[in-house]
């Protein structure tokens, strides 16, 4: 999942959580959990789609990126991972439509414009707007036989993707597809276009 267990943030924060009953992403938590618990070393199984920080996670999410030949439909919290930002403008730049909303907390302005430069479509909300985006998606060729979502708590940082446990998963049942991109499209539309805001 994408959120903290903090209610007083439910209201306001665009978040996504996957409840799964995969039998090896089971299995494969419960290892993780339990040798992080008693700080034995682990190297977390992937079960059948899991993407763990500090393991997999960097590789997992630039190969995702990597793979997009249509569309790139983007949220994140931060965008400070130099290879993240590399592999969203050169997707851009081999003509995938790439669409990044988030909220701007003034932190991010040089990774902006190298996107924005590169093609990618940035609609960005300001810190006071009603909506904080707070999720952690990327969702890969929507509308194709090849379309993947990955859904987690990685966020576009260096500590996050090779620093921090964090966990995600990578899917492509359109019972996820289909909400997670509505609710993504809807959320771009409604953000700034950042081309308007310099």
């Amino acid at each position: 999942m994408t959120l903290n267990f903090t209610p007083q943030y439910y209201p306001t924060s665009r978040d996504f959580a996957v409840i799964t009953a995969s039998a090896a992403d089971i299995a494969a938590i419960e290892t993780t959990f339990a040798a992080d618990f008693t700080d034995a070393p682990v190297t977390p199984p992937t079960g059948a789609d899991l993407v763990w920080s500090p393991t997999n996670a960097q590789s997992s999410l630039l190969d995702l990126i990597g793979s997009a030949g249509a569309s790139l439909q983007v949220e994140n919290e931060e965008m400070s991972d130099g290879p993240v930002v590399y592999a969203l403008c050169a997707a851009a730049a081999r003509g995938v439509d790439v669409r990044v909303a988030m909220t701007d907390r003034g932190s991010y302005s040089r990774q902006f414009g190298q996107l924005q430069d590169a093609g990618v479509s940035l609609a960005l909300y300001p810190a006071s707007a009603p909506l904080y985006i707070h999720a952690k998606v990327v969702l890969a060729d929507y509308g194709t036989g090849g379309a993947r979502v990955f859904i987690g708590s990685e966020n576009f940082s260096r500590a996050s993707l090779t620093r921090n446990r964090e966990l995600g998963l990578i899917l492509s049942d359109p019972a996820i597809l289909d909400p997670v991109s509505a609710t993504l499209g809807a959320d771009f539309a409604g953000g700034q276009p950042y081309g308007s805001r310099r």
